[in-house]
């Protein structure tokens, strides 16, 4: 087994880094390997929460306060994982700086470079590996993304307002795609440019259990097949909409059931696939989310579990509405 503490999982939206993160995390289980997996949208997360907010980024000042501050966030986290004993498994906090913040103010590239140098050098004792995922069609993975993030996540990705767009010019969608190709081509750069432990992934054919072999065995880690999900006998039973009212203000989740799968709607994923775990407990698929759903008795209600940054995680919702689903 290789001995890195840190596995850094990057790539465009899109590209499988969630999916990546939380399969990986299952081979560590298997391998009897304490970790952590760090997800991006967390609450109180190390490098993301207040990320880049120091100063302007307009301005040379600015910047130059936000990067002091991200290389303070690095340090910090380097040093907690030092004195832990578990291996951070963390995606979405590196190349996606670019299109985030370095592209809002046309950063130069040889700048950049200079950022992802002294960022690896801080986490160098930890032995980090980079997973870089990586699209050959940036919008036909798009596409497919927005099938089962829904209209509102297709609205951030396609937004005309970008910041990138005061430097570069905006004709119609086509640009936004343009934008994301150019973030793939400097990341490409970054990552040529890191000299530490890499592995770099085309996620095109949505081959997962491929492609999290491959990265599994990459960390010296035994691959183990993912088992069958456990049947479920009654689907429908779990489908409804469970809701809790927050400060006079209605917060919930829909379950729907389509062709024999459960899904969730909720916040502006529309089409979250649930992953039946046994005993009435759902994880759902690339977040760190779990449902336990009471179905006994004569009101179900659904505790919300996990560490996903949104008000409901560690409450309990009540269904609702009736079953909500084209085969129920």
């Amino acid at each position: 087994m290789t001995d890195s503490r840190l596995i850094l999982i990057t790539g465009i939206s899109g590209s499988g880094k969630s999916t990546t993160a939380q399969r990986l995390a299952e081979q560590y289980v298997h391998n009897d390997v304490r970790h952590k997996w760090l997800h991006e949208e967390i609450a109180a997360h190390p490098i993301r929460e207040g990320e880049f907010e120091a100063g302007d980024l307009h301005s040379e000042e600015g910047m130059s306060r936000n990067i002091a501050d991200m290389y303070g966030r690095w340090t910090r986290l380097a040093a907690e994982i030092a004195e832990s004993d578990c291996v951070y498994i963390m995606e979405g906090c590196l190349y996606q700086m670019i299109v985030r913040y370095f592209f809002a103010c046309d950063y130069p590239l040889a700048r950049m470079g200079e950022f992802y140098d002294r960022i690896m050098a801080i986490v160098a004792d930890l032995n980090p590996t980079i997973v870089y995922l990586f699209r050959s069609d940036v919008r036909a993975s798009f596409d497919q993304a927005f099938q089962v993030r829904g209209e509102c996540w297709q609205g951030i990705i396609l937004d005309s307002h970008e910041p990138y767009f005061a430097t570069h010019p905006y004709v119609d969608e086509g640009s936004t795609y343009a934008m994301y190709e150019h973030q793939q081509m400097v990341a490409d750069v970054m990552f040529d440019r890191f000299q530490g432990r890499k592995i770099k992934v085309c996620t095109s054919d949505g081959e997962w259990d491929k492609h999290i072999h491959a990265v599994t065995e990459f960390l010296g880690l035994r691959y183990v097949q993912p088992g069958q999900a456990p049947r479920l006998a009654s689907p429908e039973q779990y489908c409804g909409r469970y809701v809790i009212d927050i400060d006079g203000r209605e917060n919930g989740v829909t379950i729907k059931l389509e062709e024999g799968t459960l899904y969730c709607q909720m916040s502006w994923w529309s089409h979250m696939k649930l992953i039946p775990k046994g005993n009435h407990e759902f994880e759902a698929e690339s977040f760190p989310i779990g449902f336990r759903i009471h179905v006994e008795g004569e009101t179900k209600s659904v505790d919300v579990l996990g560490t996903y940054g949104w008000g409901i995680s560690g409450k309990t919702l009540v269904a609702q509405a009736a079953v909500m689903s084209p085969e129920g």
